[in-house]
């Protein structure tokens, strides 16, 4: 498989960066699988300050030992100053219901199992209320990992799965009550598709893994079928590992008379040693700062 498309490994707002004012920054991870993302959000100036990708080569949801090597390694995600700090977790295990749909934890438990391999004795279920489509988000994190975390940092902290983070931002969007739109945020070694009914209602919102890039041309055409969307009339708005060169987007224009990759966030809330970083990329971390 050709690559999705490569970003800077770190990038540094050299005038505004000052390690006095961490104090009233916030500190945004994801975490994938093999992959870490870091951005330093800076609420007072609405700016970015910084931006790094940490490439690892074990899965950190298991591997706590690689997960302190990691931390003890690159200092900004070690310190404890923060003002606030949100993880977006990215994996396969999440489902979206109705908001209180659920009267039991156990219930929550038996639809994660749906479609994932969920164990409860091993794996702590986290949510997220999405109260502008009145849906709450569920998804899974290994318990260990996630104390981890908690022990590391006495800062706020909040946990949001991605696709939580990406569903949020499409909802921000005016556009995002349009019909026929297939919003796409492509990963690594996933993506996540949303398509929305209007601006309050969730038709589809799924992840899927894929080894090449026709996979994902292959789920989006299910996904029409699915959703009763003429391939042809449809819109596709990408995010995340994608550029115009990649073998996906040339995939897409020739089944789809409408694509286009999306910028977020502003280029205003960037320095000039940002431009290396197509804002489309990584959109999900970025707009994590608004939540």
């Amino acid at each position: 498989m050709d690559t999705l498309g490569s970003v800077p490994v770190s990038i540094q707002d050299e005038k505004a960066f000052d390690i006095g004012i961490f104090g009233n920054c916030a500190l945004l991870i994801k975490l994938e699988r093999n992959i870490i993302s870091v951005a330093i959000w800076y609420p007072e100036k609405q700016r970015f300050l910084s931006y790094y990708k940490i490439p690892i080569y074990q899965n950190i949801f298991v591997s706590q030992l690689h997960l302190q090597k990691i931390w003890e390694n690159h200092n900004y995600i070690s310190a404890g100053f923060w003002k606030r700090i949100v993880f977006i977790v990215h994996n396969l295990h999440y489902t979206l219901a109705p908001l209180n749909f659920f009267a039991r934890d156990e219930d929550i438990v038996k639809l994660l199992q749906l479609n994932s391999k969920f164990n409860e004795r091993t794996s702590e279920t986290l949510s997220f209320a999405h109260y502008n489509v009145n849906c709450e988000m569920f998804y899974s994190v290994p318990i260990q990992f996630k104390q981890w975390l908690d022990n590391r940092y006495k800062t706020p902290k909040m946990f949001l799965h991605s696709s939580s983070v990406f569903l949020e931002y499409v909802l921000s969007q005016s556009e995002s009550h349009q019909q026929n739109k297939i919003y796409l945020n492509i990963l690594h070694n996933s993506f996540t598709a949303l398509v929305l009914k209007s601006s309050k209602e969730v038709l589809f919102i799924n992840s899927f893994p894929f080894t090449a890039q026709e996979d994902i041309l292959y789920f989006v055409l299910l996904i029409c079928n699915a959703c009763q969307i003429n391939s042809k009339s449809a819109s596709i708005i990408i995010y995340g590992e994608v550029t115009e060169r990649s073998k996906i987007f040339s995939l897409f224009t020739a089944y789809v008379e409408n694509v286009r990759l999306e910028s977020y966030p502003r280029a205003d809330q960037f320095s000039f040693e940002f431009d290396e970083l197509p804002l489309h990329k990584e959109a999900d971390l970025f707009f994590a700062s608004q939540i």
